[in-house]
Formats: structure tokens, sequence, C-alpha cells
């Protein structure tokens, strides 16, 4: 009878701690903190289980993670730009993103995705970003805050030449020919030689 009433009262406590255990969403705004996008705004939300928290610091994160306590975080999405990114499109999936409570409040995130990694960035001028720091109290609507560093893509631009170039080569080329015909050819390789050492120390300017 004892060993019945024992069996009774852990599964009335069982169930009394699972039925307190709930699915946490939170809201969160990422700032650029610097460059072309400074002052940028995206926003996202994050979903957690809260059933193994109790009071202290905890790491969350996606199931497979090596670097949480738990494997309790549940959804996370992010848009930014127009574009929306998946928890799953971090580039290190499923080690991040992460998510740190602290007294079960939310604390720190660290989300990050690069271009062409687990997923295509369709702005051109955006290399990777990151959303990395402590999760500080919105002033605009949101449960959260948290930086956002971008790294922008080296665009490698080739100039054309200008109007002065062009005229300075037609004018070299044309008084060259005028002073070379009828020159023989071991002449005029010297006459090329001297004209091109007279160019470069000159700095480009033409030499009659």
């Amino acid at each position: 009878m004892k060993t019945l009433m024992k069996m009774v009262m852990a599964l009335l406590l069982s169930s009394a701690m699972t039925a307190q255990a709930s699915i946490i969403t939170n809201t969160f705004e990422a700032i650029v903190f610097d460059g072309t996008f400074a002052g940028q705004i995206g926003t996202g939300e994050f979903s957690y289980d809260d059933q193994n928290l109790d009071v202290d610091l905890w790491t969350i994160g996606f199931p497979g993670s090596s670097f949480v306590d738990f494997e309790d975080l549940i959804s996370f999405s992010f848009t930014f730009l127009g574009q929306t990114y998946l928890g799953s499109d971090d580039s290190n999936f499923p080690d991040t993103p992460t998510l740190d409570i602290f007294d079960f409040v939310p604390d720190y995130l660290d989300f990050f995705v690069e271009d062409n990694v687990t997923v295509d960035i369709v702005n051109p001028l955006i290399e990777d970003f990151q959303l990395v720091g402590v999760l500080d109290a919105s002033n605009n609507g949101f449960d959260f805050v948290v930086d956002m560093f971008v790294t922008e893509r080296v665009v490698n631009n080739v100039s054309s030449p200008n109007m002065s170039s062009l005229i300075l080569l037609f004018l070299t080329v044309y008084f060259f020919r005028k002073r070379t015909s009828g020159i023989r050819a071991d002449e005029m390789s010297a006459l090329v030689l001297e004209r091109s050492i007279k160019i470069k120390s000159s700095n480009f300017r033409f030499w009659l």
C-alpha cells in the first residue's frame, strides 16, 4: 500500500513539474553597429522551452549543438532588409545560434550568417553578418535589442581611362610613327627604348 502511495505521489509530482514548464517566445531588434549599413534595423523572435532552467546561467540551442547545456531552443527567425533567416541558416548550425538564459531571462544571443554557406544573402553588398552580444531591454516595442555587425563585400572597381590619358596616348603614337617612318629596325628599337624611358621619367608627359 505504501509503495502504491509513493508511486502515485511521484506521478503527481512529475505531472506538476511538467505543467510548470512552458514555451517562452521573445521578440528582438538588431541594430547595425557601424559601416555602410549603420543604423539599419532587423527584427526577429525566438522560442524556447524553460523546463530545464532554474536560477542560474544556462546556454541553450538546437538539438545537435556542441556548446549548450540544453537543447531547448525551439525556433529562431530574423529578418533584415526584406530577407528572413531561420536558425538553420546559421553558418555553424547546429552549434549556433545559441541563447544564454540568466535567472530565467534571455541574456546573450549569438547568430552568424555567411553568404553561400547555408543560405544565399540576397543583398550583394553583404559578405556576412552576426548578431552577438548582450540582450538589453528594447524601447521600440520589442522585448530585447542586440548589436548587429555586417561585413561588407569588397568590390573591385576597374576605372576606365580618362579623356586626357587617351589624348596623350594618341599624340604619343602619332608623333612616334611620324618620327620613325623610314628608320631601320635596330634604330627603331633604340628609339622605342629611349622614348619609353623619357615617358616614364616625365610622369607620362609626351616628348617630342
